[in-house]
């Protein structure tokens, strides 16, 4: 073998070897970043499942308050704290809603 081959084929190992580093440290990089995504991601499920969760039981007070007038008290008392009560594009009124019977 010659000498300029065996120098060639050194610096083709050296490329190789840079290039599999390169990988590593991409990866783990990718990985990172996935991580951080997962995380928001669950962040945002959990705050969907209890933004569901306060409009079923938003609707379930508001059906009871039709009958219950310690409930409908309680929604009077508490009705600027929940603007989805007092918008009636979100929740019917509360004469309006039928008996879940």
């Amino acid at each position: 073998m010659k000498k300029w081959q065996v120098i060639g084929l050194i610096g083709l190992n050296a490329a190789c070897l840079l290039a599999a580093y390169e990988v590593m440290v991409l990866g783990k990089a990718n990985a990172q970043i996935l991580g951080e995504i997962q995380a928001q991601r669950n962040a945002v499920h959990r705050v969907s499942a209890m933004q569901q969760f306060r409009q079923s039981l938003l609707q379930d007070i508001a059906r009871a308050a039709v009958t219950d007038t310690a409930m409908q008290a309680l929604l009077d008392r508490h009705a600027q704290d929940f603007p989805s009560i007092t918008n009636p594009g979100i929740v019917p009124k509360l004469k309006t809603i039928p008996n879940s019977k």
